[in-house]
């Protein structure tokens, strides 16, 4: 009898000592799923602006091409040098197909990869990046990702650089 009265006094002090443990780990994960709730809202918020943002991208991107490719065949004796397909994004040299930008959206990553390996390699990542008070945007540009900084300058910029890339000239 004194063996299981030894036994259940061992067995009420661990009892207590896991409802203690349990008491401050409750605590805690109240305390998480508080904060939880605001931290996912949080994301939520911010992935909806990246979103927005890389759709406008997107429209950029493509209206900028557009435009400036229209521009170039209104030159005198330019018609139809250069050719933009939207359905397949690429723009391409007219007296040579194998000359071409490509322009690939990667919506998972929200970049945009611009690319061309003849007649000069020229490759440019444009992404988007939340401002410190994440409710803002500004797009990044470089070569790589690890490469990408703030571009001061818009989307016409870059497009300019590829479009020039296509006649051979690295333009900076």
């Amino acid at each position: 009898m004194r063996i299981e009265l030894c036994l259940f006094r061992f067995s009420f002090e661990l009892g207590s000592r896991v409802t203690v443990k349990s008491k401050q780990l409750a605590a805690y994960a109240k305390k998480f799923a508080v904060n939880r709730a605001a931290a996912d809202e949080a994301c939520v918020k911010r992935n909806r602006i990246l979103d927005d943002a890389f759709s406008q991208l997107q429209k950029d991107v493509i209206c900028e091409f557009d435009a400036q490719i229209n521009d170039l065949n209104q030159e005198p004796d330019c018609a139809g040098v250069l050719t933009f397909t939207k359905d397949q994004l690429e723009v391409y040299r007219a007296d040579d197909r194998n000359v071409c930008i490509s322009i690939k959206f990667d919506a998972p990553a929200r970049i945009v990869t611009l690319k061309c390996s003849n007649p000069v390699k020229f490759k440019r990542l444009i992404s988007v990046r939340l401002n410190n008070d994440e409710t803002n945007w500004h797009y990044v540009v470089g070569e790589t990702t690890e490469s990408l900084s703030p571009c001061k300058q818009q989307i016409d910029w870059i497009v300019d650089q590829g479009l020039y890339a296509l006649f051979g000239v690295l333009k900076s």
